[in-house]
């Protein structure tokens, strides 16, 4: 990782917005279907989340409910405000496809932002996964070895340019798979 930072500054990346961290809320049915469809990587599929910001020296901003859906036509988001408190949430959210969800699992991390070629660079570490039903009364929780960089471009930025521009591997990550595999079915994360 300190040889991608530094190469972010040789190459004269910008800092966008200053670092903070995230907390996420993931949801799921209790077949952990979005789990499953995911690690498959099944079409369409989608991810339900709560997430707020903690940036540092201001105030936590106010949950917001998010939906990401994978489809043969692409990758969309949503996010709205939400008064809802995940560690609140009674009974359930309802879902059309995989009917009623409830939180699942919890994941932090500090995020970095950086700008390069008209590309967005997000940095994460200290990846934190924890079980929901301990996320309140437990400090126990699972760290990741593991630091993501997470490239977004215009649909219209050719792949090869990419490519160029960003001379890594390139590899999967779902932060909510891995936090599934680590609080609740108690599996060793694999490191790249």
């Amino acid at each position: 990782m300190p040889e991608f930072l530094e190469w972010l500054t040789e190459s004269e990346a910008v800092i966008v917005h200053p670092p903070r961290r995230v907390v996420s809320v993931y949801l799921d049915n209790d077949r952990l279907g979005m789990f499953h469809d995911s690690m498959e990587g099944v079409l369409p599929r989608k991810k339900l989340r709560f997430r707020r910001y903690e940036p540092r020296d201001k105030p936590t901003t106010s949950w917001r409910l998010e939906s990401k859906v994978s489809s043969v036509e692409g990758r969309f988001k949503t996010s709205s405000p939400s008064d809802v408190n995940p560690h609140l949430l009674q009974g359930g959210f309802p879902d059309d496809r995989y009917g009623l969800c409830r939180p699942c699992v919890e994941v932090s991390y500090l995020r970095s932002y950086f700008a390069l070629a008209g590309v967005r660079i997000t940095v994460d570490r200290d990846i934190g996964y924890r079980s929901f039903s301990l996320s309140l009364r437990s400090p126990l929780s699972t760290t990741d070895p593991e630091i993501v960089v997470e490239l977004k471009a215009a649909h219209t930025l050719p792949a090869d340019l990419l490519q160029s521009l960003f001379p890594w591997d390139r590899t999967r990550f779902s932060k909510y798979c891995r936090a599934v595999e680590a609080t609740l079915f108690h599996a060793n994360l694999r490191t790249s």
